[in-house]
């Protein structure tokens, strides 16, 4: 299943998500639909210090960056013998270059393999640029 399917599945969640929250909203005196509970703007430090931490912390997983979460699914990816295109589109990077960050996981013999299949995806997304400056239209 394609990336768009993953989209779609998501948004129809969300939306069914963010419906059924309207429906149990309570108005506050910002008009907010996400406020804290004396009904003013949550800020990114309540989320993380009230919401994000606590579950962390019940989960058992050490405090650091938020974002470690992503470098850990890229780490584990990597770690797994996923192809470089796979990681690449599960992380949503736009340029296979910035796998380059999980090089350390990966052995040396596999390492040769993600930088050579590295290079012939950059190959052929130059080509493909190449070809769509030459077309006329």
């Amino acid at each position: 299943m394609g990336s768009q399917f993953h989209k779609e599945r998501l948004l129809r969640v969300l939306t069914a998500g963010l419906n059924d929250y309207q429906l149990r909203w309570k108005p506050n005196s910002f008009g907010l639909l996400f406020a804290n509970g004396k009904g003013q703007p949550i800020t990114s430090c309540y989320v993380r210090r009230d919401i994000l931490h606590p579950i962390r912390e019940r989960l058992g997983i050490p405090r650091g960056a938020f974002h470690a979460f992503r470098h850990g699914l890229g780490t584990a990816l990597m770690q797994a013998g996923a192809n470089a295109r796979v990681v690449q589109q599960q992380l949503g990077h736009a340029d296979l270059r910035m796998l380059a960050r999980y090089a350390h996981v990966v052995p040396q013999g596999q390492r040769e393999a993600v930088e050579r299949t590295t290079d012939l995806f950059l190959r052929r997304s130059a080509a493909k640029s190449d070809a769509k400056l030459l077309t006329i239209n």
